[in-house]
């Protein structure tokens, strides 16, 4: 899958746990909010304002979250093959057995992204 809303959208339901739904708060009553299900009264997300799939800084989060929810570490590589691609394992030993998920993608945002869903599947 490609970098882009349906990813997004991907991450915000599965890794972060959110819900889409309409905001009923002014000024945009009908604008799509992820609910964040924080108890705070900014707990909607604006579907334009969070692109972990393109943007480091919401990728980020997503990093966060994969290490509260799992205690995997995580490691990215750049460049690697003859591509010149990003890598994002997200990893750990439980039992003797490796455990996590794998991302490779142009883009480190991608990348962490892929192996986001991969971990929690």
């Amino acid at each position: 899958m490609n970098a882009g809303r349906e990813l997004d959208a991907q991450v915000a339901e599965l890794v972060m746990g959110w819900k889409l739904g309409p905001s009923y708060l002014e000024p945009n009553p009908v604008e799509f909010f992820w609910n964040t299900g924080r108890a705070e009264p900014n707990d909607e997300l604006s579907i334009n304002d969070w692109n972990p799939s393109t943007s480091i800084q919401d990728a980020w989060l997503v990093v966060e979250e994969v290490g509260k929810r799992t205690g995997y570490g995580v490691e990215i590589e750049y460049p690697c093959g003859e591509e010149g691609t990003w890598q994002v394992r997200f990893e750990a030993s439980v039992a003797g057995k490796w455990m996590g998920g794998f991302g490779e993608a142009d883009t480190a945002p991608e990348a962490i992204c892929m192996a986001a869903l991969e971990a929690l599947k």
